[in-house]
């Protein structure tokens, strides 16, 4: 009688840390999901001006570069 409790209790706990291991995956997806909206956004709206930064200092370097390859 006692195995048989001792195989369910087992068998029950195995089936809860699975569970959990759902459950935590799919809060690992969703704050993922949620990081990658929120670095749309920030890209939707503030995405040209650091374009726009980016690219005037590979202007300010680019002739340091070309002058260091000689």
């Amino acid at each position: 009688m006692s195995l048989g409790f001792l195989l369910y209790a087992w068998r029950t706990v195995l089936w809860e840390l699975y569970n959990w291991k759902k459950a935590a995956t799919a809060i690992l997806q969703f704050f993922g999901y949620i990081s990658k909206l929120a670095l749309a956004l920030v890209f939707h709206f503030i995405g040209d001006p650091i374009t726009a930064t980016i690219r005037a200092i590979e202007t300010i370097f680019t002739p340091f570069e070309h002058s260091t390859h000689k």
